[in-house]
């Protein structure tokens, strides 16, 4: 799900490009203010899937540092439901999305080695 929505919002800088040569992707069917929808609610799939799997058991109550990178994901859908085109304005929120992918699972790691090492 967080490497869905970051090929999804790296779809953005690329649309007028990928328009040109008849290239039909959501970002271009749907627009970035919509498609942020789309990343949002993949987002919080993420993260309840992080609750579901400590509520079921399958991962340690500490897997739940996951969560930390939440508000950047909330941030980042404020940031792409509001783009008006400027690729500059966008560019950190890519950035962005790019420590959510890497660190959220990594947070989820290192929550598990805490509760193997406690």
């Amino acid at each position: 799900m967080l490497v869905n929505n970051l090929l999804l919002l790296n779809q953005i800088p690329d649309v007028d490009a990928d328009r040109s040569v008849g290239r039909d992707n959501f970002m271009i069917a749907w627009s970035p203010a919509k498609s942020a929808w789309v990343f949002l609610g993949f987002g919080v799939l993420t993260y309840l899937v992080i609750i579901i799997g400590v509520l079921v058991g399958s991962l340690p109550l500490t897997a739940l540092l996951g969560l930390l990178t939440a508000g950047f994901t909330i941030q980042i859908f404020n940031s792409v439901s509001g783009y008006q085109g400027n690729i500059e304005e966008l560019v950190p929120q890519l950035g962005k999305n790019v420590l959510v992918t890497l660190v959220t699972p990594f947070l989820v790691f290192i929550g598990i080695m805490v509760d193997i090492a406690l």
